[in-house]
């Protein structure tokens, strides 16, 4: 239990910690900050170790769907309250921030233990879902 305890760690509910760094998007390496995301929502994965096997010789990442951010000096994570220092990487972990940059929802868990993809979704399209019905129940009582 003493890897999770963090003082660092951003709660749920208030702005998520902004940062910039550099990331391949659309088969280019551009630099990134959280900002450029605002308006829309962004699911940050903290997947460690998950390459480290993958050889250099197969011609990198490919093509991608989604913007892969770099955090080759941990800046990232140690905000985000995940990164171990006595072991040298991070925590997996997953963080929701919605289109206004407020963080919605942290997973965080062991390095052992992947997180799950198809429930990240779902919790995106809850929270998606919620904020309509916030949007249309203050309308209303306009």
């Amino acid at each position: 239990l003493s890897t999770l305890k963090s003082k660092n760690r951003p709660s749920v509910g208030e702005p998520a910690p902004n940062f910039s760094t550099v990331a391949v998007v659309d088969e280019r390496i551009v630099n990134v900050k959280l900002t450029d995301y605002r308006g829309s929502y962004l699911v940050l994965f903290f997947y460690p170790r998950d390459l480290i096997q993958s050889p250099r010789c197969e011609n990198g990442l490919g093509k991608l769907d989604f913007p892969l951010f770099a955090d080759p000096v941990h800046i990232i994570s140690k905000m985000y309250g995940v990164y171990q220092e006595e072991q040298g990487f991070c925590l997996r972990a997953i963080f929701i921030i919605d289109n206004n940059g407020i963080l919605r929802q942290m997973c965080i868990n062991d390095i052992h233990v992947h997180c799950s993809v198809d429930e990240t979704f779902r919790t995106v399209q809850a929270l998606q879902f919620v904020n309509t019905c916030e949007k249309e129940n203050e309308h209303r009582l306009k």
